[in-house]
């Protein structure tokens, strides 16, 4: 391969159709699945994932599966119905566990989330989740992302009710958001002190600085894992950050150099 090739391979070019979209996240290591998606939103995930590809690329190895969220449960489940098939168990007992994979690991679509971010310890060595683990990584829900013109009209009404921060209004800010899960995941930064300092310090203000997502759960608390997603989206995305994102986004940072200087 020559040089001129190669450089063609590492530079963000915009596909023309899904089929090239899904070679050019395969040629950055990954399998990928966009069936179902806009070219355009495929685009931007691909843009987000060149991106940051270059900044964290050993967070970027560590994904194995990007595009539609619908795509990979169902390969996810297809491999547990094979497992279970070639143990032996009869049809009744393979459709039982299937339904309970379902609902105990999450693999259904949730129609109100937009993305999802899955991360499998390694050392989890249960036998649904070293199959989940093949497929980790970040997807879109197409019901979300099959139209390009509907999913950022909703997206800006999203930032305009203050749902997420400003300047994450589009495609590429929803891949920095799953990113930053999977930067947690793989750093720690939910166990960092500051991290932890952080989120002492904005409980009272109930994320009124950062967004109301990241507050949004059943004990309407913040939630540390979505503040660190929220965070890097804004730092990624808004040309003046606020104070909480630019902490968050240079924590990041910081404890990405020190993972890179210790595995030298």
């Amino acid at each position: 391969m020559t040089n001129n090739e190669n450089r063609s391979i590492n530079e963000f070019k915009e596909a023309s159709s899904i089929k090239e979209a899904n070679e050019f996240a395969e040629k950055l290591g990954l399998r990928a699945d966009y069936t179902g998606i806009d070219i355009r939103c495929a685009n931007e995930w691909n843009k987000g994932l060149y991106d940051m590809k270059e900044k964290f690329p050993e967070v970027v190895e560590n994904i194995k599966f990007i595009g539609s969220t619908q795509i990979r449960n169902k390969l996810i489940l297809q491999e547990i119905e094979n497992d279970l098939r070639k143990a032996g168990f009869s049809k009744e007992a393979i459709t039982d566990s299937l339904e309970y994979a379902k609902r105990e690991y999450k693999i259904i679509i949730n129609k109100n989330a937009m993305a999802v971010s899955l991360f499998i310890d390694k050392d989890n060595k249960d036998p649904v989740n070293m199959i989940r683990a093949k497929y980790q990584g970040i997807t879109m829900n197409s019901l979300h992302f099959k139209n390009y013109e509907e999913v950022t009209e909703s997206l800006k009404m999203q930032v305009n009710g203050k749902w997420h921060p400003v300047g994450c209004d589009t495609v590429k800010a929803v891949f920095d958001h799953e990113f930053g899960h999977q930067l947690d995941s793989f750093l720690g930064i939910r166990n960092k002190k500051e991290m932890i300092e952080i989120l002492e310090e904005n409980k009272k203000e109930k994320g009124k600085f950062l967004s109301e997502y990241s507050i949004f759960n059943k004990l309407d608390e913040i939630n540390i894992k979505e503040i660190i997603a929220e965070g890097w989206s804004e730092y990624c995305n808004n040309p003046n950050p606020r104070k909480l994102s630019q902490r968050v986004g240079k924590l990041i940072e910081r404890e990405y150099n020190i993972y890179k200087k210790g595995s030298e």
